[in-house]
């Protein structure tokens, strides 16, 4: 093998190295970005959508049969005026300080949306205006238990999502290090 061709090899090792570097670090500071916007949404009653969708998992059965406990749902960033009748929304509940996916059932005097849980037999005394509509539920499911891991492992899955992350880095810099 001639010194131009082993030349050659190991330039495109670096060539490797530095890209899947860089699509490591793109990823890793995505995550991070998601972390804190997701934190400062919630800090202001908001949901965190990405490409105008977010999710959530439902707590309660109060949509059952339809939505089950533990479900999670797909949320789409729709306009509050494109909204219908029997829409299952989410909105942000002052009085109870928690978001509510809710269908909408009708509309209170003042043109405000009226919802109920599928499983409550009274109405929400809530009305739901633009200003605590937060989006529309185009799907929802088990996903093969994702929201029960959500919702009793959050801390689980950031710790270890983040060594993973953690360890992806360090071996990348070791990586480039033994090809430097």
């Amino acid at each position: 093998m001639s010194i131009n061709s082993t030349e050659k090899i190991n330039n495109e090792k670096k060539n490797k190295f530095g890209i899947s570097s860089i699509i490591i670090i793109v990823l890793f500071i995505l995550c991070i970005a998601y972390i804190f916007g997701s934190l400062n949404s919630l800090k202001n009653h908001r949901l965190f959508f990405v490409f105008g969708y977010s999710y959530s998992v439902v707590p309660t059965n109060s949509m059952e049969p339809n939505i089950h406990v533990n479900d999670v749902t797909l949320i789409k960033k729709v306009s509050y005026d494109e909204l219908e009748l029997e829409d299952v929304i989410v909105y942000y509940n002052d009085e109870r300080n928690i978001f509510v996916v809710h269908r909408i059932k009708g509309y209170f005097d003042d043109g405000s949306f009226k919802t109920k849980g599928d499983n409550n037999p009274d109405y929400d005394t809530i009305h739901i205006t633009e200003e605590n509509y937060l989006g529309k539920v185009v799907a929802s499911g088990s996903f093969l238990g994702l929201g029960k891991i959500i919702n009793n492992g959050r801390v689980f899955i950031f710790v270890f999502l983040a060594g993973i992350f953690i360890f992806i880095i360090i071996s990348e810099v070791i990586n480039i290090y033994k090809v430097m």
